[in-house]
């Protein structure tokens, strides 16, 4: 079986270069594999987030943390999508827990990321790098 952190990427890849039922796929298998992993839950979250649905993102990233309640990534992204959703407040207030028991220094760098600039108005766009694996 391969390792979920290598299958987290690959999807990742593909959600971000346009393969979104690929990679939605991936991650439901993910949840059937790594029944105590967050990371398929932390990439449905990314799938619904990308899909313009940042509550419902919320609610996987809420299950993540149920899964694996130490995963200081699923807390992080689980800070973008509240803040995405308009929930700036809970964001914050999330983050700063974070910030005084948080381990993982990359998950701590995507919060001061998030909470310290502005984000867009809407989700993430769609086509962002389908056409790179399209052109020949």
């Amino acid at each position: 079986m391969p390792p979920a952190d290598m299958l987290m990427e690959i999807a990742l890849l593909g959600l971000f270069s346009g393969f979104v039922g690929e990679a939605e796929a991936i991650f439901r298998a993910m949840e059937r594999l790594y029944p105590r992993s967050a990371l398929p839950w932390i990439g449905q979250g990314l799938v619904s987030l990308r899909g313009g649905d940042p509550q419902r993102a919320v609610g996987s990233l809420r299950h993540a943390l149920r899964v694996e309640p130490e995963s200081d990534l699923a807390r992080s992204f689980l800070v973008l999508c509240l803040e995405i959703a308009g929930r700036g407040e809970e964001a914050r207030a999330l983050g700063a827990a974070m910030r005084s028991f948080g381990r993982d220094r990359g998950a701590m760098d995507l919060i001061d990321r998030i909470l310290h600039r502005p984000l867009p108005e809407a989700p993430l766009p769609r086509e962002v790098g389908a056409a790179r694996w399209k052109e020949g």
